[in-house]
């Protein structure tokens, strides 16, 4: 029998991303944003969650994808460890269960674009879903800052 894990799937760009489910909070609509001066590209500032101040995230920024603004927007409330971030994406596709042997964790097979946030490549009804390690992210964002 083989392993299952659920992922939150959505769009950037053209393409199909997932997030594994255990590692997403909750999903919420687009909030107002303070600015944070200085900050990284992608880093679009910081929101007030509930009291917690939550660093804002834009995805498609960070990957050199050009973001398309619109009603279907959402955020995507990511704990890593015991830090909370924000991750903006352009639109909320749907939350899948997928088998282990659909999951490619070889990194050669990557795309040019954004392979360094890329953890492994998945079929999903036959359709290609970059599943991305939101740690890589923030770790490359922080090695940006310095």
């Amino acid at each position: 029998m083989s392993s299952v894990k659920e992922y939150v799937l959505f769009k950037i760009g053209k393409n199909t991303w997932g997030i594994e489910l255990l590692l997403v909070q909750e999903i919420i609509k687009p909030v107002p944003i303070t600015e944070v001066p200085k900050a990284p590209r992608g880093v679009m500032g910081v929101i007030n969650l509930r009291g917690e101040v939550v660093p804002m995230i834009n995805l498609a920024d960070v990957m050199g994808f050009e973001f398309e603004k619109s009603k279907k927007n959402r955020v995507l409330i990511v704990k890593i460890g015991t830090r909370t971030f924000g991750f903006l994406i352009e639109e909320l596709l749907e939350i899948a269960y997928l088998k282990e042997e659909d999951v490619d964790h070889i990194r050669e097979t990557l795309p040019d674009f954004a392979p360094e946030f890329i953890e492994s490549v998945a079929d999903k009804d036959g359709k290609i879903v970059y599943i991305l390690n939101p740690e890589d992210v923030i770790n490359y964002l922080e090695g940006e800052a310095v």
